[in-house]
This record gives structure tokens, sequence and C-alpha cells, in this order.
């Protein structure tokens, strides 16, 4: 690879530059995925790869990243800069979040359906069924949501890995279950995941619970919204391919958070059947 790569945007995340405005430094590099800790504290992602969200820079060529980690990241106007490379800002789109608000009336749609999403959940969450103490915890993670109980110290960090799969679960369930709590049938619940996982990780479940979703996390979200079950899955297989564990993880987390809003909506509901 040459020593110095040029990389150009093709769309950046809502919140992207203002994080990146005074620098930051690279923090890990993957192959097509670089994580960068900004001055103000928080996180950008620069990836070739196709997902967007409010804290993504999207580049190409869809070439592998040689930068090193624990160096300095520089924004000058119009150009990031890397030591080995730069990433030009010359003509991109810039992605927002339009997530829908949900309705008792969309999550209608879902009912009915419990045997079908018993099987999407038990695809999705395939890694919670293996006999393995991460699988166990979050099990039991499972377990203690259908008694009433959220107890997020359980899976908070479990898993090897910059974004461990306890920590995946709950970003999963995190947004699914806070987008939710508009209609009644959820309260919004937050974490406070500070010093108990890795900071990449952290910041994404801050991300989440606060509704700053990736596009395939957003399309999930409006699928349940519009009363989808058919987009909601199409949003989950969409999902299955990322990371190691992390998007079946995440898809898992979701649906855990669906069910709740579904019992709560037959108990609301009994009265009047």
């Amino acid at each position: 690879m040459p020593r110095s790569t040029a990389y150009r945007a093709i769309c950046l995340g809502s919140d992207s530059l203002n994080h990146l405005f005074y620098g930051g430094e690279l923090i890990s590099v993957f192959p097509h995925t670089i994580n960068v800790r900004a001055g103000d504290g928080e996180l950008v992602v620069i990836t070739s790869k196709s997902v967007r969200s409010p804290i993504h820079i999207n580049v190409e060529p869809d070439a592998p990243f040689s930068f090193r980690a624990m160096s300095r990241v520089d924004f000058d106007g119009n150009m990031i800069k890397l030591e080995g490379g730069v990433v030009e800002l010359l003509d991109y789109e810039v992605f927002e979040s339009r997530l829908k608000p949900p309705s008792g009336r969309g999550l209608e749609a879902f009912r009915g359906l419990a045997e079908r999403f018993a099987l999407l959940i038990a695809l999705t969450g395939a890694q919670a069924a293996e006999p393995d103490p991460i699988g166990r915890k979050i099990v039991e993670f499972g377990l203690r949501l259908a008694e009433g109980e959220f107890e997020p110290d359980l899976i908070l960090g479990l898993g090897p890995g910059f974004t461990p799969s306890g920590d995946d679960v709950l970003s999963g369930y995190l947004a699914c279950r806070n987008h939710l709590a508009s209609t009644g049938l959820a309260e919004t619940v937050r974490v406070s995941p500070s010093g108990k996982t890795t900071w990449v990780s952290g910041k994404l479940i801050e991300y989440y619970q606060s509704l700053k979703v990736d596009s395939t996390m957003e399309e999930a979200l409006n699928a349940i919204s519009a009363g989808r079950p058919d987009l909601l899955a199409d949003a989950m297989i969409e999902l299955a391919p990322r990371g190691h564990t992390s998007g079946p993880d995440m898809a898992f987390g979701l649906a855990l958070a669906l069910y709740e809003a579904l019992e709560e909506l037959e108990a609301f509901l009994k009265p009047f059947v």
C-alpha cells in the first residue's frame, strides 16, 4: 500500500464532524473500520462499509486501512488528516437519523406471530443457547427480564473483543425499549457503562440508548413503528453478518425488548377482548 493513502468521504454522519472539530486520536484499526476518540470525548467511526450512522464517516475506495493506532487525527476544513493518509471532504451526503414514532396500533401487527418470532429469536440469539458462561449469562438476563427485573450488570462487558456480546445484546435491547417508551408500553431505561466495558463499546451503548442508531437498526425500529414484521425480519437478516456475533446479539436484544412491549400490550387489551 502507498505510504500515504487518500480516501474520499461519500457520507458524513450528522454528528461526526462536530465531534472531530478539535481532532482526536485513532484508538483502534481494522481492515475496513477505524475508531477515533474525538477531542470532545466522543466516538467517530471511519469506515469503508455501507452502514451509516450519525457518528460514521463512510469512505471510498474500499482499500484496507493500514493506519497506526494511537496516532493523531486532525481536522482541516475539507480534509481529515491521519498518519499515513487523508480523508477528503469534498462531495458527500449527510446521514441524519429519521426514526418514525411507534404506536400501539403498529405493535398490534405483531400480535399472533408468537411462534414465528420465537423461531426468529432462537435464530438471532443462537449464541445465547450455547453451553458456555457467556451464553448462560445472556439467558439469565433474558429470564430476569421475563420476571420484570432489568439487571444490565449481568451482561455489561461480558465477552471478549471491542464490543463484547453482552454489550451488543444491551445495545439492541436499549434501542428498542427506549424507542417504544413513547407508546406507554415500556419505560425509558439508561445504563452507565463507563469503566465496566471497553471505551468503544461503552460509547455505542450510550448512543443506542439515546436512539442515536445506525441505518440498519433504524430500519428495524421503523419496521416496528410501521407494523411491518416482514421488514423487521429483513432488517434482522441484514444485521446478522455484522462483526463476529455483534449482529445476532443486537437482534436478540431488540427481540427481547419487543416481546416485553407485546406482553404489556396483551395485558392492556385483555379486558377488552
